[in-house]
């Protein structure tokens, strides 16, 4: 189902899709402890392990959903 299509179409909206540690990260870095911060690291651990970067100012992004990533 295209929601975001949806949810654009509906309401005429820009939207996008996040996971919830992502969303997290960027409510940290608006409402909570990150707050007039431009770099934070949010780490949750829940029923996994997820965390979201906040760099400059920005949610940093990768292809495919991923954030940060270390290379062996």
């Amino acid at each position: 189902m295209p929601l975001r299509d949806i949810l654009h179409g509906h309401y005429g909206i820009d939207a996008f899709l996040i996971n919830d540690a992502k969303a997290a990260a960027l409510g940290e870095h608006s409402f909570g402890a990150g707050r007039g911060l431009s770099n934070i690291v949010y780490i949750t651990v829940s029923t996994g392990i997820g965390g979201g970067i906040i760099a400059n100012g920005r949610l940093y992004n990768r292809p495919f959903g991923g954030s940060g990533r270390w290379d062996t």
